[in-house]
């Protein structure tokens, strides 16, 4: 692939380092910024993406905004495709992560990238999805986790209707059962200035208390802490119940275009008994339907209750990229990192599945199996 300096769009001003290659495929436009995230990149991909995960504004709040080079495919003046990516030495590494990148996609990035920078022998794409199946280049392919995520419908009566019997017969008895015993019960959903501060705290709390069996340390300067107060400042979303005025249960979450982002779950042990926890992530949901949002993505952890709540499972790979056979050799420290993250997924799945309640050890070791096929490392070699 080759291509010239040509001048940008007025909508895309070119910094001193910026590459077009104007002969590329199927009529597009492929752009390098080096050493430049363009300011039109923040907004735009947020349009195209929707997810906390692959935005500026999640670099920045996690201070891996610097360095940065970027990648844009444009059809017809307009960004399809926007990939950030930085380099060192001879790798290069893309920062968009949780969102899907086909086949073509890492494709046309990696033959741009490796005509564009000679020194680079390995390109890594980390927990995305993904169709590959087939490249001109060597390459691995791995399973490392998964999105829990809720295609939310047109209303919430419908999401109501959609509820396993079960789940939508046991939603209807604690509410009511709740709302009856305690009539201070109330349950309302803030977003970015409306949240305070103390309430996030008091979630976190809640939080630590259920996973650690400790007071939480309410501080402000621990690092995580801070990360998720810019955030939810910037895009949150948070589900609070009260009762007597005292948060019980909450939920602190993220919304980026149409999509809401769960981060926590948390709710005061004392109130077991009434299913608060489920009712808070319940009501978050009904609540952003009510706001049009698209999706409900619960993130990580293949939990019952997500599924419970019609969450769909989204498999996120690694994607290692090498510009030929010779740099798989050449790098063969990132090839045996890779095998062993692949290695160390396997185990965890397998414990998560044999600690499953009611499961005899011929149950689950067939489970297992049909486990290590489906998540077994795809290699690719180019044709001759």
């Amino acid at each position: 692939m080759s291509g010239g300096v040509t001048s940008m769009p007025a909508h895309q001003p070119a910094p001193p380092d910026c590459l077009t290659i104007t002969d590329a495929p199927d009529g597009l436009s492929i752009t390098i910024y080096e050493n430049a995230v363009p300011p039109f990149v923040e907004a735009a991909m947020e349009r195209l993406y929707q997810n906390l995960y692959a935005s500026v504004l999640w670099l920045k709040i996690m201070g891996a905004a610097e360095r940065l080079h970027t990648y844009v495919v444009s059809e017809g003046g307009l960004p399809v495709t926007i990939l950030l990516f930085r380099t060192n030495g001879s790798r290069v590494m893309v920062v968009n992560n949780v969102i899907q990148i086909c086949a073509a996609e890492i494709g046309r990035f990696s033959k741009a990238i490796f005509a564009r920078f000679g020194k680079v022998g390995v390109i890594s794409f980390k927990t995305i999805q993904t169709d590959l199946t087939h490249l001109d280049f060597p390459y691995q392919r791995f399973n490392t986790s998964e999105n829990i995520v809720l295609s939310l419908p047109k209303s919430a009566d419908a999401y109501v209707a959609a509820l396993g019997k079960n789940t939508r017969k046991n939603v209807r008895y604690y509410l009511n059962r709740v709302k009856r015993c305690f009539p201070t019960f109330e349950y309302k959903l803030l977003e970015r200035d409306k949240i305070a501060e103390t309430q996030v705290l008091d979630i976190l709390r809640l939080k630590n208390n259920r996973m650690l069996g400790k007071p939480y340390a309410d501080t402000r300067e621990d690092a995580e802490t801070r990360r998720i107060l810019k955030l939810v400042a910037a895009r949150g979303m948070v589900g609070v119940i009260t009762i007597d005025g005292k948060i019980c249960a909450g939920s602190i979450g993220y919304r980026v275009g149409n999509h809401t982002f769960g981060s926590v779950l948390a709710h005061d042990l004392r109130y077991d008994g009434y299913w608060i926890g489920m009712l808070c992530c319940f009501l978050t949901i009904c609540e952003s339907i009510n706001l049009g949002c698209e999706e409900y993505h619960f993130l990580w952890g293949p939990d019952d209750y997500k599924f419970r709540m019609l969450g769909v499972q989204r498999d996120l790979d690694n994607v290692i990229v090498y510009r030929s056979p010779r740099q798989v050799v050449l790098n063969a420290g990132v090839t045996c990192t890779s095998m062993a993250t692949r290695c160390s997924r396997l185990a965890r799945l397998r414990l998560r599945e044999a600690g499953k309640p009611g499961n005899r050890l011929g149950k689950a070791m067939a489970t297992l199996l049909q486990w290590r096929l489906k998540l077994r490392e795809r290699w690719s070699l180019p044709a001759k």
